[in-house]
């Protein structure tokens, strides 16, 4: 927990984050394959996005939320996108892919993952809608395992 708490000391004070900070609300998520896991996972998050590598778009975003697990996890994530679509001026699609680290106790206990005291690596895809440069609806896709054929998570975050 205190990683988490640093981490989001450091993105607020950034000079990065005070040019393009946004808050994320985790609203949920859908387990495919499966009804024995918790798919209210409500959460909250703070990051900041920027010009990355390759000319794509970078963010770094840490937070909490309650995992399916029904644990409170922090979680730090990297995340690179790419506009692929402008269906209208106000609204642009963007995908791209995510890695980072989250507190799974229980999940890391089933799967003999590696980890450290409960954080494992984690990383998927995740595709953006994108209103006015402010708003983000996220659709995040976990790779199956632990008898789950996929997961999807939903988001948003809005920059301030």
């Amino acid at each position: 927990m205190r990683m988490t708490a640093l981490t989001i000391a450091l993105l607020v004070v950034s000079p990065a984050a005070a040019q393009d900070r946004y808050l994320a609300v985790i609203l949920g998520t859908e387990h495919f394959g499966t009804s024995t896991l918790n798919d209210f996972n409500p959460g909250l998050g703070i990051g900041w996005r920027s010009d990355g590598p390759w000319q794509f778009e970078q963010s770094v975003e840490g937070g909490v939320f309650w995992n399916s697990y029904e644990e409170v996890s922090p979680y730090l994530i990297y995340t690179l996108s790419d506009e692929v679509a402008r269906p209208a001026e106000d609204w642009s699609i963007r995908l791209g892919g995510f890695a980072g680290i989250a507190y799974y106790d229980r999940l890391s206990q089933l799967l003999s993952a590696p980890n450290i005291e409960g954080y494992m690596p984690i990383a998927g895809l995740t595709a953006i809608a994108r209103y006015q440069e402010q708003t983000d609806f996220r659709f995040t896709l976990l790779p199956a395992g632990a008898g789950v054929d996929a997961i999807v998570n939903f988001s948003v975050a809005q920059r301030f």
